[in-house]
Formats: structure tokens, sequence, C-alpha cells
């Protein structure tokens, strides 16, 4: 199963344009007032201005290459801060057979690599 798009709701659409596009360099695949969508992979995401006073937030993750995740990593903390427990960055889930890294967006939003 492949995820085509997913779209999400933000406090801050401004802020996570400039984090997702700028920062963490994806593609801007199209735009509108307080929407915005980029590409990551095959993949989509909408972020679309959550008007109330609710501030949502998520966990969602980005699928990489095991064999990518030390340099992922490095890549990832020159651009922002990675989520550390016990001085470790990368995390091995059993469960899953898989390793992970962590970081927040400026929404809030728990994204993983």
């Amino acid at each position: 199963m492949r995820i085509k798009e997913v779209h999400l709701e933000t406090h801050c659409p401004d802020e996570l344009k400039t984090f997702y596009t700028q920062t963490l360099g994806f593609p801007l695949q199209k735009e509108k007032k307080n929407t915005f969508t980029i590409q990551a992979g095959k993949s989509r995401i909408t972020f679309l201005h959550n008007k109330s006073s609710d501030k949502p937030y998520y966990h969602f993750a980005f699928n990489i290459p095991e064999n990518q995740i030390e340099e992922a990593a490095r890549w990832l903390a020159e651009r922002t801060p990675l989520i550390t427990l016990n001085n470790q960055t990368i995390y091995h889930l059993k469960e899953w057979n898989a390793h992970a890294i962590y970081f927040r967006d400026p929404a809030g939003n728990i994204v993983e690599f």
C-alpha cells in the first residue's frame, strides 16, 4: 500500500511552508491562501489552515532506506533539533525491525524518518 496524499490541519501554515520547503527542501507542489502541498517521494502532504482556536498536531513518518538512517540523522540535525532519549537520536524499533529518528516541526507535529 502506498499513501498518495494526506491532508493535515495546522494553526501555522506559513511557518510550516517555510520549514518544509526551505529548511527541509521538499518541493512545493501547489499553494492557495493558507493551504499548501509538498511532494514527499511519490506522496503529497497538504497542510490546511485550521481557523479554530485548536492547535492540531500529528505523528507521521517519511520512509527512507534503512542504510541511510545515520546519514539522514546527520543531515536532519543540521536543520532542526532531533528528539533525544538517553542521549540517543536513532531509535531501534524491535517490533518493527526498523530504526527511526524523530523531530518536531513548527506546529508541534512529531515527524519520523
